[in-house]
């Protein structure tokens, strides 16, 4: 039965960087279960290997696959799905905004409890930019308040951090871009300013206000000085346009969620993007154009990760990467020149003391 399934000329998987079965559940995958699901490919799926990964997967990694008209590829996202799971885990913070900036604490937590995760420290010789989407910025249904950080190459964007909460106000979420500007510096923020956004907008400028105007007198207005003198903002510019005339940040129309979304389906399908967050991955899945909409996710289903990322691509298409060009600072001269890979323990001994130094209170 082998000798004779394994005769159909049908594509050959290389599993040799998966994870095996036997890791995780204790049990082999022998020779003639792998005959007959190479059989069932050629004889009842025709070649389509992505359908038989869903309905038959060798590991619950393999079942990941996405199907249907989704507006990003379904291999692309089922590559970047495997790739991250066999990444190193982020670490893992909740954060619990008080009353003043600097009264503010940072407790590790489980994953499954985190605010913010962290896959890679800040490197001071890196470029970071941020993208932030308040809830309800970019539709009805966004009900989450999410940051997403990326570092910055002429050739790459690699992400480094997430923040999502859901039970914030403005002036937090405004709080905590600053934090994570000042963490990443120097970073470029681009900021989503339909509906809550301009409340957001307005507390981010009396941060500016704050630090600029009340110098070093006391520790806080210190803090707000360390942690926005290497905030740039993004500054929106049509692309038709000759004037070199612009508007701070961003705010989401049809063509412009247009442009943003094509900004980023496009890098991330040339494997210019290359996100850290399963959670990011599995929402992309879910993004799908109806009839003449700009693309979204449907219903009530959750995109607010999605635009995050979009809004953080953008930034850096417009702003950063013609720059970064310009330095030759591409991913692979960048990775031969220094460590960019920093270890699991180096990620929660930087963030966190840069943290505390703005005045956090860390608990475990």
């Amino acid at each position: 039965f082998f000798k004779q399934k394994t005769a159909y000329e049908i594509p050959k998987r290389d599993w040799s960087s998966d994870v095996c079965s036997s890791d995780l559940y204790g049990i082999e995958i022998d020779a003639e279960q792998m005959a007959w699901w190479r059989w069932t490919l050629a004889e009842k799926k025709g070649s389509d290997e992505l359908m038989m990964m869903q309905e038959y997967p060798p590991t619950e990694d393999h079942a990941f696959v996405a199907t249907g008209s989704q507006f990003f590829s379904a291999q692309r996202l089922s590559q970047e799905f495997r790739r991250i799971k066999q990444e190193k885990k982020p670490r893992c913070f909740r954060i619990n905004i008080k009353n003043t900036f600097t009264d503010t604490e940072l407790v590790i937590c489980p994953e499954r409890a985190a605010t913010l995760k962290v896959w890679e420290e800040p490197n001071p010789q890196g470029t970071y930019v941020l993208g932030a989407d308040p809830a309800y910025g970019s539709s009805d249904w966004a009900d989450r308040f999410v940051i997403s950080v990326w570092r910055a190459y002429a050739d790459r964007l690699v992400q480094v951090a997430e923040f999502c909460d859901h039970e914030l106000n403005t002036y937090s979420f405004a709080w905590v871009m600053a934090y994570l500007a000042g963490a990443y510096e120097p970073c470029t923020v681009n900021l989503e300013i339909n509906g809550p956004g301009q409340a957001v907008l307005n507390e981010l400028n009396n941060l500016k206000k704050q630090a600029y105007v009340g110098g070093a007198h006391s520790r806080e207005t210190r803090s707000l000085f360390n942690v926005v003198k290497n905030m740039q903002s993004y500054i929106y510019r049509r692309v038709d346009s000759m004037s070199g005339s612009g508007a701070l940040h961003w705010q989401t129309t049809f063509n412009t969620k247009e442009r943003m979304m094509n900004a980023l389906k496009d890098y991330f399908e040339r494997g210019l993007l290359q996100p850290a967050s399963v959670d990011l991955v599995d929402e992309m899945k879910g993004i799908v154009r109806v009839g003449g909409s700009a693309p979204a996710a449907q219903g009530r289903a959750k995109d607010d990760r999605v635009i995050g990322a979009a809004l953080a691509t953008v930034a850096w298409n417009d702003m950063l990467r013609m720059r970064l060009m310009q330095q030759g600072a591409t991913y692979q001269r960048v990775s031969d020149s220094q460590s960019i890979t920093a270890t699991h323990h180096g990620a929660q001994r930087a963030v966190s003391n840069y943290l505390k130094t703005i005045g956090f209170r860390e608990n475990t």
